[in-house]
């Protein structure tokens, strides 16, 4: 069941005020999203080419950092007190040879800033500390001695990174980071270098009960007279932190859609989730990557880089921020690092391109631009998406069936799927992997090529449009004859040159449905009733990623019970994944309705989406949202060595187009169609779509307000429909200017 609370849990408040239906406060994330602990060491916010990977335990800014990519800075801004205490009853001086032994007595951790209370002897250190948008660590101290006692404290600030000693009091540092000289400035007002070390020193007296506050800033630039020019700026600016507050709130003011519910605990993930995607932001904007884009996770070497198997996910979910850049940008940045020989689209980072995975790059990016309709952009990214479909068959269609087979079982980006070792005894994923033709790829094949018929034809191009929408059919007869097994009825994988079968249910199974490949025909939407089976599938944390009958089944993380053992990070035998939820809540959307089928009900979907939201909540604490990469998939407990804030699935694109029922389109006909549930109430507004403002209201008979769904456009009410929730459609007005 759905966990419920009144709508006084939530931060917002909805108002019915004028013709636009709903007005409410802004969401501040900072108080939305706000919980009193360290949270395994993440800093919120990130700049446009720096970041934290690790934030550790001390004074200043310790761990590890990265510019642009993955770049192990270690340490880069570090404070250390030391106590030089003067007696009140005889004013003998002692020094403490060694610096304190700290104690932090609370952590509070924000989106846009951390503030750390810690004690160090007779003295209590609060920080407030944040990476700000233009690439500069800012640290602002306030020591109080907590004695009875007046004492002068030393204070030493150092660095991991910064270790000259340059002009005007200041130390300087500098590296290459993939071609690009990054330089760093560190200074602190009224500190002074001494001696011959790179350290910088003040001297502070402190009565008894008083306070005296500094900051500290380290800026990284890509020339020496920025980084000075930067650091200055933050060092004298008024309201630090209130600026950086400011900065930070107006990124999801200018961008996200409003959302809110009766169910506080879909609102939030809502709201977290945009966060994620601002946290993963990147605008370092040269080399290979001149646009901006989102990383997989600022965690660990592999994810801070463009990765094309997570990047269809952040292109369906950004392309509703109302800024089309971003989700637009992932797709550009693409279209500029194909692999140099069959012109696929690979993964990339500013200084070098490689890495294939699996995707629905081009799919996604034809979806991206029925919310945002700019047909220069369109026919600026079409031919290079037109040879990334080409260049796939090209590559991975080795016998020319029009099924491509993956390299690796690791390149499909679903690593460990037992179909992979079934023909190995007893799974034994010791022994290399097979060759497969799998219904992943070829739905993600078939989807690229029926986006690439409608984009050609929306341009006008009649012949491109028939390559490609007879290259789609191709791939459906090759899929419905090879993969599809008649008897089972389920899309098996086979063995590429012998075609034979890999008889074990996987979850990439479904995939074909999600991009309308499967045939609305008795026969094929069978395969639906395993999704809902509790011997297949519907787990405790459906679904599955494997049918529990496999003997390489468990639920559990980095677990193999077939033979062989072995294991690694990633792996697909069972447990719960958030990319495979959020495909398969699309593909039990596009079930009902749009198929002809008994075996998906609107309960289901709810039930996963409860499910799926309450496992991005850590112990299903409603303080304490994180998304990770995977879950255990029957006590929802996550990997414990998984990337935290991890940007490889969509939920704010499910929430608008099955919760609200918004459903994209290539017209100005808008359709409004929910999935019925439980919800007694939801709001939606400012969402830009198709060059318009549109604001989506429900209210069931038992939420105190007229009952009915309403859609707005521009402020206008456009539709309405009264009572029990259900689909509306109308007409955008006509003569708006919908391209750029």
């Amino acid at each position: 069941m759905m966990t419920r609370a009144t709508s006084s849990c939530l931060l917002l408040c909805l108002l019915p005020v004028g013709c636009a239906g709903w007005r409410s406060d802004r969401v501040v994330i900072d108080d939305l999203l706000h919980r009193p602990d360290a949270r395994h060491g993440t800093l919120g916010p990130s700049g446009k080419r720096l970041f934290a990977e690790r934030l550790d335990e001390g004074l200043g800014f310790r761990g590890q950092f990265s510019y642009i990519h993955y770049a192990k800075i270690a340490d880069p801004i570090m404070f250390q007190p030391l106590d030089w205490a003067i007696s009140s009853s005889n004013h003998n001086v002692f020094k403490q040879d060694k610096p304190f032994v700290s104690a932090t007595d609370r952590v509070d951790w924000f989106p846009s800033h951390l503030v750390t209370h810690s004690r160090f002897g007779r003295f209590v250190v609060t920080e407030r500390k944040f990476i700000t948008d233009d690439d500069t660590l800012v640290e602002l101290v306030t020591v109080t001695n907590d004695s009875k006692v007046s004492a002068e404290c030393l204070l030493q600030v150092s660095s991991g990174f910064a270790r000259e000693r340059g002009p005007d009091n200041t130390l300087t540092g500098a590296a290459d980071f993939r071609g690009v000289r990054g330089h760093a400035v560190l200074l602190a007002p009224r500190f002074a270098l001494a001696g011959n070390e790179p350290s910088l020193w003040r001297c502070v007296g402190i009565w008894p009960g008083q306070s005296v506050s500094f900051r500290i800033v380290m800026s990284f630039q890509e020339d020496a007279a920025t980084a000075v020019r930067t650091a200055r700026e933050w060092a004298v600016r008024s309201d630090p932190l209130g600026h950086q507050r400011a900065a930070y709130q107006k990124w999801f003011d200018d961008n996200c859609p409003r959302f809110e519910c009766d169910d506080p605990y879909i609102t939030k993930l809502y709201w977290y989730r945009w966060f994620v995607a601002r946290h993963c932001l990147s605008r370092a904007c040269t080399g290979n990557l001149p646009y901006p884009y989102f990383f997989e996770g600022t965690h660990q070497p592999h994810f801070p880089r463009l990765v094309s198997f997570s990047s269809p996910h952040i292109i369906a979910e950004t392309r509703w921020l109302r800024d089309p850049q971003y989700a637009f940008g992932q797709v550009s940045n693409h279209c500029l690092n194909p692999d140099d020989t069959s012109g696929f689209f690979i993964s990339a980072r500013i200084d070098e391109k490689g890495g294939d995975y699996n995707n629905w790059i081009v799919k996604a990016a034809w979806e991206a631009f029925k919310v945002h309709p700019d047909r220069q952009w369109l026919a600026s990214v079409i031919e290079a998406m037109s040879e990334d479909v080409r260049g796939t068959l090209r590559q991975f269609d080795r016998d020319g069936d029009f099924l491509p087979t993956p390299r690796k079982h690791g390149t499909t980006g679903m690593e460990y799927q037992p179909s992979f070792f079934y023909f190995n005894e007893n799974y034994d994923d010791s022994k290399p992997d097979a060759p497969l033709e799998r219904g992943d790829y070829a739905a993600y094949l078939y989807g690229n090529a029926s986006a690439l018929a409608e984009a050609w034809r929306f341009l006008g191009n009649s012949a491109r449009a028939a390559e490609f929408e007879q290259l789609a059919g191709k791939i459906q007869v090759a899929c419905l004859e090879k993969l599809w097994d008649p008897t089972d009825r389920f899309c098996y994988a086979v063995r590429e040159g012998d075609g034979a079968v890999a008889r074990v249910r996987e979850i990439v199974g479904f995939y074909p449905f999600m991009s309308r490949l499967l045939p609305n025909e008795p026969e094929y939407v069978a395969s639906l009733a395993y999704v809902v089976d509790p011997a297949e599938f519907w787990t405790a944390y459906p679904p599955a990623t494997v049918t529990q009958k496999c003997p390489a089944y468990t639920p559990h993380v980095a677990t193999w019970p077939a033979a062989g053992g072995k294991t690694r990070g990633c792996m697909w035998n069972g447990p719960a994944w958030p990319h495979a939820t959020s495909l398969i809540l699309d593909v039990m959307a596009i079930a009902l309705r749009e198929y002809n089928q008994p075996h998906v009900k609107p309960e289901h979907f709810w039930h996963m989406l409860d499910r799926y939201t309450h496992l991005q909540y850590e112990n299903g604490d409603l303080g304490r949202p994180m998304v990770t990469e995977y879950y255990d998939g029957q006590s929802g407990s996550p990997d414990p060595t998984g990337c935290p804030d991890y940007f490889h699935s969509t939920y704010c694109d499910l929430i608008i187009r099955q919760v609200v029922g918004l459903q994209p389109s290539n017209s100005n006909r808008v359709v409004v169609d929910p999935i019925p549930g439980p919800l007694k109430w939801f709001s939606l507004r400012g969402l830009r779509y198709r060059g318009h403002d549109l604001d989506i209201v429900y209210n069931s008979a038992g939420a105190g307000r007229e009952p009915g769904l309403a859609v707005w456009v521009d402020g206008r009410r456009a539709a309405y429909r009264p009572g029990v929730i259900g689909r509306v459609e109308f007409d955008l007005p006509a003569g708006e200017r919908l391209v750029n």
